[in-house]
């Protein structure tokens, strides 16, 4: 695509250069070691220095970029936290009404709001219980990146219908982060 972007005059060893950020990305590691991050590349069109110097294209590459991911502590972590629920979140659950009749469905939201790799997360689930029929969630992804970090919600909702009468409570309904 042609854009034109902001550039600065820098000074490498003896010679000027002109430098813009091309593309900006944020990424969040899903692994641990050491993970190499391949060069990026582009085509761009220059005019070199001089009045009459006509523009000319060519093909640039940035150095392969290599970070190191540790594993997140083991201290204090409770037992089946996911590794891909790392950021600051809130947990709500609500549920879009709690009287129907038997066969009538419920819908519960759960709605996780933060920053953090939100497409990525593990959401909670809802255990089967006798008398209700659960269905699989359908989760909708909201993002926004701001400066250098993403925020937004992710909901995951949850169907479910009671095949009996009677109070069905929703225990275990927590999320780890």
């Amino acid at each position: 695509a042609n854009r034109r972007f902001t550039t600065e005059r820098v000074v490498v060893g003896n010679r000027e250069f002109e430098r813009g950020v091309l593309r900006k990305l944020i990424l969040f590691p899903i692994k641990t070691g050491t993970l190499t991050i391949a060069p990026a590349m582009a085509d761009i069109e220059v005019r070199p220095s001089g009045f009459f110097s006509k523009r000319k294209s060519v093909k640039r590459s940035a150095v392969p970029v290599q970070i190191r991911v540790s594993a997140l502590p083991k201290e204090n972590q409770p037992e089946g936290m996911s590794p891909n629920n790392v950021g600051a979140f809130s947990f709500q659950a609500s549920p879009d009404r709690t009287t129907v009749n038997v066969g009538e469905p419920v819908t519960l939201s759960l709605t996780v709001t933060g920053t953090g790799n939100l497409r990525n997360l593990d959401m909670p689930t809802v255990s089967a219980q006798e008398g209700l029929k659960i269905y699989d969630p359908e989760f909708e992804t909201e993002v926004e990146i701001q400066g250098d970090t993403v925020t937004g919600k992710k909901t995951s909702k949850i169907l479910i219908i009671p095949n009996a009468p009677g109070t069905y409570p929703l225990p275990g309904l927590v999320f780890y982060y």
